[in-house]
């Protein structure tokens, strides 16, 4: 006995006939769109980008003076050590580089670089020096800006080296913000040192006017010594935490907008929206048809 219900069979020869015959919808739809996405891309502001390749700088040194240095015949104690080094980090490079992308740098490098002022160019009043009336800086905002758009900071774990990329219109600003990022960040630590260096030497100073042992004192002139070494070592060093190894030079080639690539993609894309269209045709052409052929089909009503 015969089926009651016709079978929808899948050519796949009926697409391939579809494709064929409307290769010129096509070859058209892919023309146009690869127009439509190369003409956006000619809207697009050229964007550059200045890059800066560096090395943490080993800080385990602390100025020259080491616990396993003999002194006048005498060894740092572990607890000068312990003053002189500060605390001591394993992950010392993980720290660098989350100070790197802290948001405490990052807003100070973006107030002493003019970042907010590029950011938002048609609110600054550049001969006043001052936003022009009625406009309020969102810093959250601008900060969230720089660090998704502008500044990319990559890690390689194999060489420990980094990579700091600045992405902007401009290409001299672009390269000079991947310097100026860096040498930032070295005076950035730097300060930082040279400030818990004179509170150390602050309070060992009020330590040795209250210490009448000879031992004690002279422990407390170690430990001073060391801490003006740091100092002497911070103050002569300009590459203190990061070491440069490929500064960032001129841009030429902008990375965005590319309409070679806009325009290959937006091709293969229209091309491909035009077969979809042409398979769904053929799809809802086979499903009417079944659809037609159950309505014109008696009913069976026995055996």
């Amino acid at each position: 006995m015969e089926s009651a219900t016709p079978e929808l069979e899948v050519d796949i020869l009926r697409y391939f006939i579809a494709l064929l015959d409307n290769w010129k919808w096509i070859l058209g739809g892919a023309l146009i769109c690869g127009s439509i996405f190369f003409g956006y891309s000619q809207t697009l502001p050229n964007t550059y980008e200045g890059f800066i390749r560096v090395a943490i700088v080993n800080a385990e040194d602390p100025g020259g003076v080491q616990p396993d240095e003999r002194r006048a015949s005498e060894v740092l104690t572990l607890v000068e050590h312990g003053f002189i080094m500060g605390v001591s980090r394993d992950n010392y490079q993980d720290v660098m580089r989350a100070k790197l992308r802290s948001r405490l740098f990052t807003v100070s490098f973006m107030e002493s670089h003019g970042i907010y002022q590029a950011l938002y160019p048609e609110q600054w009043d550049a001969n006043e020096q001052k936003w022009i009336d009625g406009f309020v800086l969102n810093k959250a905002e601008a900060i969230k800006w720089f660090g998704e758009r502008i500044r990319v900071i990559e890690h390689n774990p194999e060489t420990d080296i980094l990579t700091i990329r600045m992405r902007w219109t401009d290409p001299e600003l672009a390269r000079d913000w991947a310097n100026q990022y860096v040498a930032a960040f070295n005076d950035h630590v730097r300060a930082d040192v040279l400030t818990e260096v004179a509170r150390k030497q602050l309070f060992l100073r009020d330590e040795l006017g209250r210490s009448d042992i000879v031992e004690t004192e002279k422990s407390i002139y170690r430990m001073i010594e060391a801490q003006t070494a740091i100092a002497m070592l911070a103050n002569s060093r300009d590459e203190y935490a990061l070491e440069v190894i490929d500064p960032a030079i001129m841009p030429f080639d902008r990375i965005t907008p590319a309409p070679k690539r806009l325009a290959i993609f937006g091709t293969v894309s229209g091309g491909m929206l035009v077969c979809f269209f042409l398979i769904g045709r053929v799809l809802l052409e086979g499903f009417l048809s079944l659809i037609s052929q159950l309505k014109a089909r008696p009913m069976v009503e026995g055996v």
